[in-house]
């Protein structure tokens, strides 16, 4: 009788439920921006937690697809002392425009996260390049880098400057998804 007792107390236990009974996973995935152009590297990191505590050493795997479905990148790494990861990898010349998601996993638990990649000249980041863009960079045309104008979107080739060779990738990209 007193082994048929012992028996049912893990039954009880678990009907009752109380909150000192419930464990969790908690995995957190970001990128460090949500826009990337072709050829920019892109950090994927989060953080590893049980009940709120950090978990160490553990194997995360990371697989990321464009906008196709296809997978562009799958990797694994090891949480830290503080429960950490982080992935890195460069996004490749031919990269599809668009949203991209980003699955990180670990165990039963995983989570997502999206990205999306764009057209050099889309300084508004809508998606497209038009004709909203080309007039954003002919309106900050001839400023410069901590003058009155400056808007960082318009310098497109990242020289400190909006200038004719801004206005010229921005218009040679024009109708780009």
């Amino acid at each position: 009788m007193q082994a048929l007792g012992w028996l049912l107390l893990p039954l009880f236990l678990t009907s009752l439920n109380p909150p000192f009974y419930t464990s969790s996973f908690c995995l957190t995935v970001e990128t460090d921006k949500p826009h990337y152009l072709r050829m920019e590297k892109v950090h994927i990191y989060g953080r590893l937690t049980y009940n709120s505590w950090p978990v160490q050493s553990q194997g995360i795997s990371l697989a990321v697809l464009n906008p196709l479905g296809q997978c562009i990148f799958i990797g694994t790494n090891q949480t830290d002392s503080d429960g950490c990861y982080r992935f890195t990898f460069v996004l490749a010349a031919e990269a599809e425009y668009g949203s991209y998601t980003a699955r990180v996993n670990h165990q039963s638990v995983s989570n997502s996260t999206s990205f999306t990649v764009l057209v050099l000249s889309d300084v508004n980041c809508d998606g497209r390049v038009d004709l909203k863009d080309v007039a954003l960079t002919t309106v900050a045309y001839g400023s410069y880098k901590d003058g009155p104008c400056w808007n960082a979107c318009c310098d497109v080739n990242n020289d400190g400057l909006v200038d004719l060779k801004d206005v010229f990738i921005v218009c040679t990209n024009y109708g780009k998804p």
